[in-house]
């Protein structure tokens, strides 16, 4: 058996994640006070999205249930997040946030909207399929603010 050296391309591949990888670890780097507070926060909803969707895959309504309950929270609690002047490096807010202030509050309010009908659905353990629907709106509604207000 010969022992084939791994292609020049896969080498730079392999190489170019592990950069990626470091990147996003460094990117709180430096935040302190209420940006890191926020950065923290929304690392938690992402995660808290990826468990749900596993919670989805495995028909386990209970978890879906208890997952979206801080989702709700957050949501409610989001805006004070970003009090003015707070887009400071590494901030990642875009001064659009302050800038028209009343649409990113709507579109808080669409998260939390979003996250409770998930939540309700599954405490009337509606069919997964339906849960489904409603855990893409709630991805739907973290998209529509990240694209409006994240660098």
């Amino acid at each position: 058996m010969t022992h084939r050296p791994l292609p020049l391309f896969a080498l730079l591949l392999s190489s170019c994640a592990l950069l990626l990888v470091a990147l996003s670890a460094q990117a709180h780097t430096g935040a302190t006070g209420v940006v890191k507070d926020r950065m923290d926060r929304f690392k938690e909803s992402k995660q808290t999205l990826k468990d749900l969707k596993g919670a989805l895959a495995n028909a386990d309504v209970e978890r879906i249930e208890s997952l979206s309950q801080p989702l709700i929270e957050w949501s409610q609690v989001l805006p004070s997040y970003f009090p003015a002047g707070s887009n400071e490096s590494p901030s990642e807010a875009r001064d659009a946030i302050w800038e028209d202030w009343k649409d990113f509050e709507a579109k808080s309010a669409g998260f939390e909207q979003a996250a409770r009908n998930l939540n309700q659905a599954a405490k009337e353990r509606q069919p997964v399929a339906n849960l489904q629907v409603l855990y893409s709106e709630l991805g739907a509604s973290c998209k529509a603010c990240h694209k409006a207000y994240k660098d």
